[in-house]
């Protein structure tokens, strides 16, 4: 895998990539002012992120093999 189709995949998927950046701005923001329900929150959001990411390379793989 090269890094042009790493950065060809991002391209594509923006939507993903700007949701984790803010996601990981609200971890860091409640770590540096000491509120852990929004480090919490944005761990969460990270989260989900990554699994609609899964759940969507899992879905356009099973349509290819189709």
């Amino acid at each position: 895998m090269s890094f042009q189709a790493v950065r060809a995949h991002f391209a594509d998927h923006r939507m993903h990539m700007l949701g984790c950046a803010f996601a990981a701005l609200l971890v860091v923001g409640g770590v540096v002012f000491g509120a852990p329900i929004l480090a919490i929150f944005g761990a969460l959001m990270c989260g989900a992120m990554m699994l609609m990411m899964v759940w969507m390379m899992v879905s356009m793989a099973g349509k290819h093999h189709n």
